[in-house]
């Protein structure tokens, strides 16, 4: 991982959760404090200096930070939040297919979250 400064700072911990956090080039960690506007309805509405720092995200890859608007609140994110949690929280049309499935029965198409992700699927 790479931080784009003008200076450079040695300032990473690695947590035991594999988590970098690292410094930005002046030497401070951001916050939410930085945000001109500490209320939102959007992403959009949050504006302010941002650290330069990037985090290894637990679904795999990385994200750098950016704004995120969480409960009507300015916040700094890193990471892609998840589709979903539960299969409750996926929506939208589902292909009308019912198929045989190897253990016996049959099902019909219908919302999983897996890993965050809402995935269509017929049989498990």
């Amino acid at each position: 991982m790479k931080l784009h400064s003008s200076k450079l700072v040695s300032c990473f911990v690695i947590t035991s959760l594999g988590v970098v956090i690292a410094c930005s080039g002046d030497g401070s960690i951001g916050s939410s404090e930085n945000a001109v506007t500490s209320s939102c309805k959007t992403a959009s509405d949050c504006h302010g200096a941002l650290p330069d720092l990037c985090e290894v995200c637990s679904g795999g890859g990385s994200g750098c930070a950016h704004w995120e608007c969480e409960s009507g609140k300015c916040e700094i994110g890193y990471c892609p939040k998840p589709e979903c949690t539960t299969a409750s929280d996926c929506h939208g049309a589902l292909p009308d297919i019912c198929e045989r499935c190897s253990g016996g029965g049959s099902e019909c198409a219908h919302w999983e979250c897996e890993s965050g992700k809402c995935e269509t699927v017929i049989c498990n």
